[in-house]
């Protein structure tokens, strides 16, 4: 595991990113943090505590969507898992950790996501192209925590597909197996990224959540070349006005993939473009 640059819109305290991948990537600069939101903004919708999901209509939103409501106590420890929101490559799963007695907001529970059915958390299986996890949360009441646990992939493998939530309590170490198929559902675009010469330098994929670009010839980049490229990229509608920025990015051995903030709805995004290179999606 190593960690991952990522903006999120802070609950009240900070959660813990890492990041799962291949390779060692460069190190990112993330842009300044929003203000934090209230707790009772969590408390009527955690998903809006990170993302601004106004640019979504209504049958996009409840397409992405999906309510969970499964629960298990152990040891006088209750997780609660409430819903999730997603399309095929990224998972935000909403859930709650109470205690018996006073939560404490400096620790954070271990996150998995399995593939299939799990028995034995240690046999789980993982699902592949896995280039993205984490997990951030607040306390909501004083015995309870709030958590929002955070999957992304390089390719579309999530809707339809049968995925257990494994949780590991940090004070009891207890873990806790919530299984379900993803309903969660959204588009799908990739495009080919060619320089000014003509010549094709790399491909781009696009769904609501992540934008993942693949630049073979970045191997060598440095910290300020990633950079430079986050702060160059632009995603454009139809009409050519950009959209807004990435919520968090991540750089490295000739991968480059960013979350948004503000989730895109199918066809908001015609062309992605740089400096040195340009991509229309299909």
């Amino acid at each position: 595991m190593r960690p991952i640059i990522s903006l999120l819109i802070a609950f009240l305290v900070a959660g813990t990113l890492t990041a799962c991948g291949q390779g060692e990537p460069a190190p990112a600069d993330a842009v300044p943090a929003p203000e934090p939101v209230p707790v009772e903004q969590v408390r009527e919708d955690p998903f809006a505590a990170y993302f601004d999901l106004s640019g979504l209509s209504d049958q996009t939103l409840d397409r992405a969507r999906q309510v969970i409501d499964q629960e298990s106590t152990q040891d006088g420890v209750t997780v609660r898992v409430s819903q999730t929101l997603g399309d095929g490559r990224s998972l935000y799963v909403a859930f709650d950790a109470i205690y018996p007695e006073q939560a404490d907001p400096t620790e954070f529970p271990t996150v998995r996501l399995a593939k299939g059915a799990v028995d034995d958390p240690i046999q789980a299986e993982e699902l592949p192209g896995l280039i993205n996890s984490g997990i951030n949360g607040a306390q909501t009441q004083e015995n309870t925590m709030s958590y929002l646990a955070e999957f992304d992939f390089r390719e579309p493998c999530l809707t339809g597909q049968e995925v257990s939530l494994l949780v590991e309590d940090p004070a009891t170490g207890g873990v806790y197996a919530f299984t379900w198929t993803a309903e969660n559902e959204g588009f799908f675009a990739q495009a080919d990224l060619v320089d000014q010469t003509g010549r094709t330098v790399g491909s781009a994929a696009l769904s609501s959540f992540l934008l993942t670009l693949d630049l073979p010839r970045t191997d060598d980049w440095t910290h300020n070349q990633w950079t430079a490229l986050a702060e160059a990229l632009q995603l454009l509608d139809a009409d050519g006005n950009p959209l807004q920025g990435f919520m968090g990015w991540q750089g490295g051995n000739g991968v480059f993939y960013a979350q948004f903030y503000a989730p895109i709805g199918p066809g908001t995004v015609q062309t992605i473009q740089t400096e040195n290179f340009t991509g229309t999606f299909q």
